[in-house]
């Protein structure tokens, strides 16, 4: 299998699906969604931050923290 940090670095890290929607339409895509019956919510935002560090609190097996 795949160790967390390949499974982050290389897929949408055991996401479904990853929507990128403007702010002002964010609660209206989380009503449609729940209207079809699907879990969403809101994961980050796109910033013009220079620097590029990510941390992610893995959901695998480990349970580390993997910093981009």
């Amino acid at each position: 299998g795949l160790s967390d940090e390949e499974c982050y670095s290389t897929g949408n890290g055991g996401q479904g699906a990853i929507v990128v929607v403007d702010q002002e339409d964010t609660k209206k895509f989380l009503d449609l969604a729940t209207k079809f019956g699907i879990e969403a919510k809101v994961a980050g935002r796109i910033t013009e931050k220079k620097d590029y560090d990510v941390a992610i609190q893995s959901k695998f097996s480990s349970g580390q923290t993997i910093y981009y």
